[in-house]
């Protein structure tokens, strides 16, 4: 076996010019690595927050070279290295398109596994892929993707180019109206997807959640206040959302609901309103819970899907049963918390209403 590599090297063309990518790349880059901060000037710090196996990890680091719209260098290490690694990003204009080269060398005195320089390798390849779409994103020219395909947001909405804007989502997407993408929720300690829809299509819990169009400005401060909220805010929720459990509905999916069970997969924001999704317990995916929060995080509503598709060859008169429901939609959703199964129906729950 040869001795492990000392270097990685990638390499990507992108459909931008150097002055786009290098903006993407510094001030843009919380578009598509959020986790990675900095600032372009050498001698600022650097950090990368990931979440590893359930536990925070970081990486430090320094920049140490800055020639605009040319050349971007930093060092990085992470705990138990015995020394940083290089790496650089190097543009060159290749007529309307930019080549974006990334370098990264010292393996072999980082006194790191062999195995890194491989995962180094193919975690470039996906960044640099990110940076593209990013740099395609910011043009608003609809350039074809690495694949070939077209971008499917070739006249970005007022709320994706707002949500882009603000870095508020890695890699967002729109699809009828609903911009959506991961981001983390900094009191779970793990990434969700968060939906963001301004016109949602359900009717109103009260007469005064849904009854007007937001905005995007409010709708992003919304969900910003949502990744942001503080850890006893989280923790209270849940508590709430465990007490509503225990005293309304019992056991789900044939078990005790416990604090644990409770790993959010989405949110959902709308004007005045967010909807938080749980799939649990963890060995039954079919089963999830979702709670209709008002804009302080208050609980508003709970449902309950436990899983049970035994019956699904059942005629009409046996929809009474156990049997969880699936939604083609959030809209759907709602009308189902609001409409079939509302305050008198065995899975929704509706608070303070009499």
């Amino acid at each position: 076996m040869g001795a492990p590599r000392d270097s990685v090297s990638v390499a990507h063309v992108v459909a931008a010019s150097p002055d786009v990518v290098w903006r993407a790349l510094t001030a843009d880059r919380a578009q598509w690595w959020p986790d990675l901060r900095f600032d372009a000037v050498v001698g600022a710090p650097l950090v990368e927050t990931w979440i590893e196996a359930g536990q925070q990890r970081q990486a430090h680091g320094v920049v140490t070279r800055c020639d605009e719209p040319e050349l971007l260098a930093f060092c990085w290490r992470e705990d138990g290295w015995s020394a940083p690694l290089e790496v650089t990003f190097r543009l060159e204009a290749h007529d309307s398109a930019t080549s974006v080269t990334i370098t990264e060398t010292g393996f072999r005195h980082a006194g790191v596994p062999p195995t890194l320089a491989d995962e180094h390798e193919e975690g470039w390849r996906y960044h640099l892929t990110r940076l593209a779409r990013a740099c395609g994103a910011s043009d608003d020219r609809g350039v074809p993707t690495q694949d070939g395909t077209d971008d499917m947001n070739v006249q970005p909405s007022a709320l994706l180019r707002a949500v882009r804007a603000a870095g508020l989502l890695a890699d967002p997407v729109e699809e009828e109206g609903v911009v959506r993408g991961p981001a983390r929720l900094e009191a779970a300690g793990h990434d969700v997807s968060v939906n963001l829809d301004l016109e949602p299509e359900f009717d109103p819990l009260d007469d005064e959640v849904g009854t007007e169009s937001g905005d995007p400005a409010s709708l992003i401060a919304a969900a910003e206040a949502f990744l942001t909220m503080s850890i006893p805010q989280w923790n209270r929720l849940l508590d709430e959302i465990l007490e509503e459990i225990e005293e309304g509905f019992g056991p789900v999916a044939a078990r005790r609901v416990a604090r644990e069970d409770l790993v959010i997969e989405w949110v959902a924001v709308v004007p005045d309103a967010y909807l938080v999704s749980f799939p649990v317990p963890r060995e039954s995916p079919e089963a999830f819970i979702r709670a209709q929060l008002d804009a302080d995080f208050r609980l508003d509503e709970l449902y309950v899907g436990d899983g049970d598709d035994d019956d699904d060859d059942d005629d009409d008169d046996d929809q009474g049963d156990d049997d969880a429901l699936e939604f083609d939609s959030l809209e759907a959703l709602l009308d189902e918390l609001n409409g079939k199964n509302g305050a008198d129906g065995k899975n929704g729950l509706d608070r303070g209403k009499a």
